[in-house]
């Protein structure tokens, strides 16, 4: 989890995906409780689901959580 809030903090959001659910979202950021927090996540599917575009998923104990293994940045554009 530390990890990968470094990550966003660094680079910004990031592009992760699920092994388990089959389907990419964007990580744009996350907040922590007293069960440990949850990830900010943007969807694809329009902004009928959840709460327009956006939604969450917890850190640990989802079936939906281990997004983290699996998440990526864009390094950079270059001009040739």
């Amino acid at each position: 989890v530390r990890s990968v809030k470094q990550a966003i903090l660094c680079n910004g959001p990031l592009s992760v995906c699920s092994g388990n659910w089959w389907h990419c979202v964007v990580l744009v950021g996350w907040y922590n409780d007293i069960d440990g927090g949850s990830w900010y996540i943007k969807n694809s599917w329009g902004a009928g689901w959840n709460n327009h575009w956006y939604g969450t998923i917890p850190f640990n104990d989802s079936d939906y959580s281990e997004i983290r293994n699996d998440a990526w940045y864009v390094g950079g554009i270059y001009h040739a």
